[in-house]
């Protein structure tokens, strides 16, 4: 069974947030929005649009949903629960978890009916603080977490989340502001991404993965192209000029792009490539070679 026609393409996203979904955001007391799939990004939607004195309306395919703890919860401050549901309710949007199929039901009846559809990017507006995102194939999680130590030694109060730990819009909750957003994100995120316009973009490579879902791996790599045209134009977008997927992205970019390659004449414009045991900026002006001899930063492709 394919994704359905009315599945947002990379196209429509650029088009901006569909003007119902706008509405939403903008004034979401006392509307109705239903969440689908109750895991941890989905209890965080949930629980962040009960914040926003939404109606919420939780479903999930498993019945033993309801029975989970912070799903029980949610409950409690006056979400409702359908496990198992095949006809979609009344609502004013339908919001995702990041692993629910676009072929669900409930979402070919949501889309069928011209009810917006997003996950958590789309869901949560304009996020709080400068952010950088990244995505890839392979080296996602190590990449995210390297940014977020660069940006934590600099005394910088930083949310890491996505698809590598907490959910994005727990950072929307949080107690104390935060400086800075680093976020991991899969191609399924991407997928609903409207209006997502962070300051710094990493596209880390491009292999065949999820083809379960998408049609071919040009599919996949256009969800995760993306990301390349979401940031700001001030912004900077970092791509691999070893991976021909992701050199072939730089055409999308409305800001600045950096490369980064394991081979000094691999840069096609301003970056770094690595020899030995060092990082060699190219283009970069004020910035020498930077030693990549931490004893924890082990391996080349970590490295590069």
């Amino acid at each position: 069974m394919s994704v359905p026609s009315s599945w947002p393409t990379p196209a429509a996203l650029r088009q901006g947030t569909p003007p119902a979904l706008q509405a939403l955001l903008a004034a979401p007391a006392q509307r109705s929005v239903a969440v689908l799939g109750l895991g941890r990004s989905g209890c965080a939607m949930a629980s962040y649009w009960l914040g926003r004195q939404a109606t919420v309306l939780g479903l999930d395919d498993a019945a033993e949903a309801a029975g989970r703890p912070a799903v029980r919860a949610l409950q409690q401050r006056g979400m409702q629960v359908m496990c198992g549901a095949t006809t979609l309710p009344s609502c004013a949007a339908l919001c995702l978890a990041p692993g629910v199929d676009p072929r669900h039901p409930l979402v070919r009846s949501a889309l069928q009916q011209g009810i917006p559809v997003g996950g958590e990017l789309a869901m949560g507006g304009v996020l709080p603080a400068p952010t950088v995102a990244v995505t890839g194939t392979n080296g996602k999680s190590t990449t995210t977490a390297l940014c977020a130590a660069l940006l934590a030694g600099y005394k910088r109060r930083v949310f890491i989340g996505g698809n590598f730990g907490p959910p994005i819009l727990e950072c929307l909750e949080a107690a104390a502001p935060y400086d800075a957003l680093v976020l991991e994100l899969s191609s399924y995120q991407l997928e609903t991404a409207y209006g997502f316009a962070p300051q710094v973009g990493v596209v880390l490579n491009v292999s065949p993965d999820h083809l379960e879902r998408y049609r071919s791996l040009a599919h996949y790599a256009a969800a995760k192209a993306h990301l390349v045209w979401a940031v700001v134009p001030e912004g900077r977008v970092i791509l691999n000029a070893d991976c021909a997927l992701t050199r072939q992205m730089a055409t999308q970019a409305r800001a600045e792009v950096w490369w980064f390659s394991a081979r000094s004449d691999g840069l096609p414009g301003p970056g770094a490539y690595l020899e030995e045991d060092q990082l060699v900026p190219v283009g970069l002006l004020g910035r020498g070679p930077v030693p990549l001899q931490h004893p924890r930063l082990l391996g080349r492709h970590n490295r590069s």
